[in-house]
């Protein structure tokens, strides 16, 4: 979609001038068209759009001091990582969505988007509107691959968009825009290092293009060198510990593309490159190292054909290929322990047409429907996760959007998917609504209301083969009259079903939002911009802990109590069981672990004393809901001889919470050790009188208790850091013509070294959710354009 900003048009060009004068053009009182994730339909008019919607340029990141888009994202409000984040390169493990048991852990070190901490699953990352592959064994896209300076802006829609991007679009959808249609030659360079820890960076990219009458070439190439940061040594327990906080990475990409008009047709080919190495390490003092490596490379190509029928209809045709490899591998002491290689594909085709039907009073109804192919694949030699080898998703979709002004600045929008998987996940149906309502020049009202979804994870569903074991546990529904007098009091002999589920469902959300957005008159260069917003997730896929089986009421429903004979025996056939065992079970190789070659070589004597069957299996039985307040505000304004700006964007959670089954209290997420705090806030300050130019970004994020046990709900304390920026553009200060075009920034990041707030004995001593890990940095970044 489009949306035309009146006021912060001026706020973004001062931003955009502090670290590239070059390009930065004079604000001005003039409309700029601003390009949007969030609808198929082109050319969509502000008026029209109901969802909220928040914009960060790479200007502003670069302000940050921050030299990578994993450390960047980290400090949007509006999103949260953790299950996938740079911090598990340590090999460290940290809480996730529900105390441990959803499937969101990862294996590779990527970084992705989780917005309104719903996990990176529940969050779609698009590439220039288009779907990025999963990478490695996260069956997550993920941002580690690409450079900093290839980006232009994100674009972040925090609301359910199932209805028009399909499966994964729950919390919301993230699009990466990358550099592209531009003349001439633009290099950067930029060189950044530690002032306390011995840490260095260094970026260079150059980006070229050319324009001529119906066509267009253009092209980015990027290179990264990040050396790690490694934390101080800290005691747990008896032992004393020192990792990698960020890992040492280097990542080369090249993006680049061409259109060409032929008469009312236009083609667009584009591809991206990248290849990236990541290294960290655990060391276990003095001497018991464990390192981690990921190797990835992979493209990207993508291809549109543009015909365009009279003056609004068109029909694109869209064809995207994606293939990645990425290899891992565990050493100790320098001796190889594990070494993965993953292989993933993605290949989808569109066609879509669009067109305005009739008019209303409020303006022309407009209408968008297509037809979509995607299949995603997934090959590994990682047979502790995929016994099977991996697995393949295909969906066939059908999707419709229109957009109806029922009277003058009162839009109303529907839109509706179908998605279907085949036999084992079947079809999926996604509406969303949404009303956005002009009720003065200065103030508008909006709200949506769309019905979401996931599917579950291939590891969930189609990865872990079945094992099946025999234990003796406590049971706090064991009968009296069933106690073995073998086993100890209140203990039953249990047969626990572990690995992945083929029966699982699709996950659905329902998303609300409401809000409003207001830019008066009497305050000229001010836009404000207010919403709600709440998200229910249902049938979640998680994964029970087996201790917790027996004893938790809202497992219950997962327990069957006195199988039959042939109950057991069914289970046990099960041709996608692969192992057998039993352990802690007295009368069966005096406690010890023994592993049965196969269903016949269980012992009856041990089947005919099962009480109790729990099926720990994945399973889609939790619910997750959270709501909360969106807040944005801007304001441009003369000041000091020159033009400034401030915007503020904060995102204050208000619920977010984990039930596993109706009945069940539910659990509190917020605030609390290894999951997101309430409130999170961004506040960016830009000035700029001649060749000078002055920035600031401010990030905070409130603190949270530590409830572990042992840990009595100690207060971790708030977290606030910023950066400051001097920038200079040498073209408004000299007239030579080496000087021309060119200009120089000072950054400098966590200008007051802030250490994140400690959390005691942990490896890893600091929240990866909220707060980053950066040390003190100065950069220094040159620009050229040619």
């Amino acid at each position: 979609m489009r949306v035309f900003f009146r006021n912060s048009a001026a706020a973004a060009a001062v931003m955009s001038a502090t670290l590239n004068p070059v390009s930065a053009q004079e604000p001005e009182n003039e409309v700029e068209e601003v390009v949007v994730t969030g609808t198929n339909l082109r050319g969509l008019p502000r008026e029209y759009v109901a969802s909220p919607v928040f914009t960060y340029s790479i200007k502003e990141m670069e302000q940050s001091g921050l030299g990578s888009l994993s450390e960047y994202i980290q400090t949007l409000p509006q999103n949260f990582i953790g299950d996938l984040s740079e911090a598990a390169t340590t090999g460290v493990g940290f809480g996730t969505g529900l105390g441990g048991a959803v499937s969101e852990n990862q294996f590779d070190g990527f970084s992705a988007f989780s917005l309104r901490g719903l996990g990176s699953d529940a969050t779609l990352t698009l590439l220039n509107g288009r779907r990025l592959a999963n990478a490695g064994m996260t069956e997550t896209p993920t941002v580690s691959f690409i450079p900093a300076a290839l980006i232009e802006r994100i674009e972040i829609v925090p609301d359910g968009a199932s209805a028009n991007y399909g499966a994964d679009a729950v919390g919301g959808v993230v699009n990466l825009v990358t550099r592209r249609e531009f003349d001439g030659v633009e290099i950067r360079l930029r060189g950044s290092s530690a002032t306390e820890v011995d840490r260095d960076e260094y970026q260079g990219s150059i980006a070229a293009g050319h324009t001529w009458d119906g066509g267009n070439v253009y092209g980015a190439a990027a290179w990264q060198d990040r050396e790690p940061f490694v934390d101080d040594p800290v005691r747990v327990g008896s032992n004393d510990y020192q990792i990698t906080a960020t890992p040492d990475e280097t990542v080369q990409s090249i993006f680049a593309g061409a259109s060409q008009q032929f008469g009312p047709a236009k083609l667009t080919v584009e591809g991206m490159y990248f290849d990236s190495d990541r290294s960290s390490y655990q060391l276990t003092l003095p001497a018991n190292r464990r390192t981690f490596l990921t190797e990835s490379d992979g493209y990207s190509l993508y291809s549109t054909l543009e015909w365009q029928v009279g003056r609004a209809t068109f029909f694109d045709v869209m064809l995207d290929y994606h293939e990645n490899e990425t290899l891992n591998e565990t050493r100790r002491r320098g001796t190889l322990q594990a070494r993965r290689n993953h292989h993933n594909r993605l290949v989808s085709a569109e066609a879509r047409g669009q067109t305005e039907l009739f008019d209303l009073p409020g303006g022309t109804m407009r209408t968008v429907g297509g037809l979509q192919y995607r299949r995603e694949t997934l090959r590994t030699d990682a047979l502790i996760f995929f016994s099977n080898g991996g697995g393949e998703t295909e969906v066939t979709s059908g999707f419709v959007e229109a957009y109806f002004p029922i009277m003058k600045s009162l839009v109303l929008s529907t839109a509706a998917r179908y998605d279907d998987f085949g036999s084992k996940l079947g079809s999926q149906v996604s509406p969303k609504y949404g009303l956005r309502w002009g009720v003065t020049k200065d103030l508008s009202l909006r709200a949506t209301y769309s019905q979401s979804f996931l599917i579950p994870k291939l590891r969930d569903r189609a990865g872990v083969a079945e094992q099946v074991s025999f234990q003796a546990v406590p049971d706090a529904y064991l009968d009296p009259a069933n106690q073995d007098p073998r086993l100890p009091q209140g203990y039953a002999l249990a047969m626990f079903r572990a690995g992945s589920n083929p029966d699982l469902e699709s996950q659905d959300a329902e998303t609300l939002t409401a809000g409003f957005d207001y830019s008066p008159a009497f305050i000229d260069g001010l836009d404000i911009s207010l919403g709600y917003y709440r998200t229910k997730l249902t049938d979640r896929v998680s994964s029970p802990f087996p201790d917790d089986m027996l004893i938790e009421p809202g497992f219950q429903i997962f327990v069957t109590r006195d199988p039959s004979t042939t109950q057991l025996a069914a289970l046990l056939n099960n041709p996608q069981v692969n192992r057998i065992f039993a352990a802690d079970v007295p009368f069966i190789a005096n406690g010890e672990v023994q592993i049965f070659s196969g269903p016949d070589a269980v012992p009856a004597e041990l089947l005919s004393n099962v009480h109790v069957v729990a099926d720990s299996r994945s399973q889609n039985y939790a619910t997750q809901f959270t709501d909360g307040i969106d807040l944005d505000v801007s304001y441009a304004t003369p000041l000091l001889g020159g033009d400034a700006s401030v915007r503020l964007r904060s995102q204050y959670i208000l619920t977010l919470e984990s039930q596993t089954t109706p009945g069940v209290p539910a659990t509190s997420r917020l605030g609390t050790i290894y999951n997101p705090t309430d409130l999170t806030l961004t506040s960016t300050f830009g000035w700029r009188r001649g060749p000078l130019s002055l920035g600031s970004v401010v990030y905070h994020s409130a603190g949270f208790k530590d409830v572990r046990s042992g840990q009595q709900n100690a207060r971790i304390g708030s977290y606030t850091t910023a950066s400051i920026a001097v920038g200079w553009n040498f073209d408004r200060a000299h007239s030579s013509a080496w000087l021309a075009d060119s200009s120089i920034a000072l950054v400098v990041s966590n200008v007051f070294d802030r250490e994140p707030p400690r959390v005691e004995d942990e490896v890893l001593t600091y929240s990866p959710l909220n707060t980053p890990a950066n040390p003190r940095t100065v950069a220094l970044v040159l620009n050229k354009k040619i």
